[in-house]
């Protein structure tokens, strides 16, 4: 990238933030719909740990499922990984 004209240098730049981003967004989904035997010891590790992501920002924001989901949350203590569903 050392010899390339700024406008170009940019658009890589650009490129690689909205790919990562998209893997990025991609993942914390598979945290919440993907199923035990898809995705083994994973399923869940993100909100058991306690890591806001972006489907989880955005499912506080919903009106409907917000309220609950908060309810739900202050009740639940995160525990050891669910390796049984399916």
């Amino acid at each position: 990238m050392g010899g390339l004209d700024p406008d170009r240098r940019d658009a890589l730049q650009r490129y690689g933030h909205k790919l990562g981003m998209a893997f990025q967004i991609a993942d914390d989904l598979l945290d919440y719909v993907a199923t035990a035997r898809s995705w083994a010891n994973r399923w869940g590790a993100d909100l058991r740990q306690g890591t806001v992501t972006l489907p989880f920002m955005l499912a506080l924001q919903d009106p409907v499922v917000g309220p609950e989901l908060a309810r739900v949350l202050e009740h639940q203590p995160r525990g050891d990984p669910i390796t049984s569903r399916s």
